[in-house]
């Protein structure tokens, strides 16, 4: 039963990891976005009183800062479970 509990627990381990390495890319996407953008600006390709390009650089902005706190969260949500199955593998071994 123990044995069954900790393929479990390490079988979520993985799907959040996964999901926190599909949220780290997607941050890394919005970055690379929102830099790409303001590099336009900067360089007077694209014009920074469009309402268009506005919208846009909101946007990216809004979905940098979301995928942000989800990562965070993930992060806290993921550390308690780290440790609850350390302990019980920690606890099984003696």
């Amino acid at each position: 039963m123990l044995k069954d509990y900790l393929k479990s627990a390490a079988g979520c381990q993985g799907q959040a990891t996964e999901r926190l390495i599909h949220l780290c890319q997607a941050h890394t996407d919005a970055k690379a976005g929102l830099l790409h953008l303001v590099d336009l600006l900067e360089k007077g390709l694209i014009d920074a009183d469009d309402p268009d390009m506005r919208g846009r650089l909101a946007c990216l902005k809004l979905k940098w800062d979301d995928l942000r706190g989800w990562i965070v969260d993930l992060q806290k949500q993921m550390s308690p479970a780290r440790d609850e199955v350390g302990k019980v593998r920690a606890s099984s071994n003696t």
